[in-house]
């Protein structure tokens, strides 16, 4: 984006921002705008609370446009908070992302989580990012089947619901899916297209296939751009 429409966009933006950030912050960290909501995104439920844990100025993009190619006029981004948000430093969701933190859902996030573009997370029970995530464009996050499956033979129900761990330094590549139970453990690879169930994963590795298994070991991935991406605006990270 040029320097002007950028600005103009801001300009549009803080009305929102300022409004979202006081309901879900309180009045006096709200007036601090640490919610920055694109003026195009539609909310949901703010019935819930965002609380700032980072020693560190937090901040909380949604649906935020940037230079990645991506047809901003095609798709909304959302947010929609009934439970609550855990935030540790600069957490971003890209153009067309939606979050949606259901009653008595926990959504935590650690410094430097960066979603491209069209992520959605949907968080029921418990949802845990670390620190320094990158998540391509249509990925999906959720702690929740909302249905029931019954077992006809044991004549038990599964549970709908279950915590998802992500560990630090995890790059979900476009179009993986990451469901009830899974834990992701520091330094891994979801390839493109991948579903990750509940199983066990080893540090560093490559995960693969539907549903994902573990394809090679010893292996991560270098966070220099993504990083030098997030700093969207050096002065809001001092």
């Amino acid at each position: 984006m040029n320097f002007f429409s950028s600005l103009f966009a801001r300009i549009l933006s803080f009305p929102k921002s300022l409004y979202v950030s006081i309901r879900l912050c309180g009045f006096r960290l709200g007036f601090k705008v640490p919610v920055r909501i694109h003026y195009s995104t539609k909310l949901g439920a703010l019935t819930g609370r965002i609380l700032l844990i980072g020693e560190n100025k937090c901040l909380l993009y949604i649906a935020r446009k940037s230079d990645f190619p991506y047809d901003h006029k095609s798709n909304y981004g959302t947010l929609s908070v009934e439970g609550t948000i855990l935030l540790h430093g600069h957490a971003y969701f890209g153009a067309g992302s939606k979050v949606f933190v259901l009653k008595d859902g926990i959504l935590e996030l650690g410094d430097n989580v960066v979603a491209t573009a069209e992520m959605t997370v949907i968080c029921a029970e418990h949802i845990t990012f670390g620190h320094d995530i990158a998540a391509s464009w249509n990925t999906l996050v959720m702690d929740t089947d909302f249905h029931p499956i019954y077992n006809i033979q044991r004549g038990i129900t599964y549970p709908i619901q279950k915590s998802v761990s992500i560990g630090d330094n995890v790059w979900l590549c476009t179009r993986s899916v990451v469901l009830k139970g899974s834990e992701i453990p520091n330094g891994c690879i979801v390839a493109a297209g991948s579903v990750v169930k509940a199983g066990k994963y080893r540090p560093d590795s490559l995960l693969e296939g539907v549903p994902a298994s573990c394809k090679k070991e010893g292996i991560t991935f270098k966070r220099t751009s993504y990083l030098k991406f997030l700093q969207i605006n050096s002065r809001e990270r001092k």
